[in-house]
C-alpha cells in the first residue's frame, strides 16, 4: 500500500532505557506508548528487566484484534507479567497498568 521500497537509511539502535535517561525522564513517569513495528514487547521487556523505569501506564501494540486475553498470551518477561496488568485494549493496543501492589 505504500509503494515500492527505494533505498535504505542506516540508523543507530539504542536501548529504550538509554533514550529515556538521555532525556532525563524520571523512573516513575506516567505514560509510555510503544509502536516499534513488532519489537514492542522485546523493548518493553528489556526496559523493565534491565532498568528502574516503571511507567504507570503503557500503551503497547499487542492486542492483535482483541485476541490477547491475558499477559500469559504474549512473550512478556516474568517481571513484566508480575508488575503489569491489562487494564483495557483497543483493536491494536493493550493498555497496561503498573500493579501498585508490587
Amino acid at each position: 500500500g505504500w509503494g515500492p521500497i527505494v533505498g535504505s537509511v542506516r540508523v543507530p539502535v539504542r536501548r529504550l532505557r538509554d533514550v529515556l535517561t538521555d532525556h532525563k525522564i524520571p523512573f516513575d513517569f506516567d505514560v509510555l506508548s510503544l509502536d516499534i513495528e513488532g519489537e514492542d514487547i522485546i523493548a518493553f521487556n528489556d526496559l523493565i528487566d534491565h532498568s528502574e523505569y516503571r511507567p504507570g501506564w503503557v500503551i503497547i501494540e499487542a492486542s492483535y484484534n482483541f485476541q490477547t486475553k491475558s499477559m500469559a498470551d504474549l512473550p512478556f518477561s516474568l517481571d513484566v507479567k508480575r508488575e503489569y496488568d491489562i487494564e483495557s485494549q483497543t483493536t491494536a493496543n493493550l493498555i497496561l497498568m503498573l500493579n501498585k501492589a508490587v
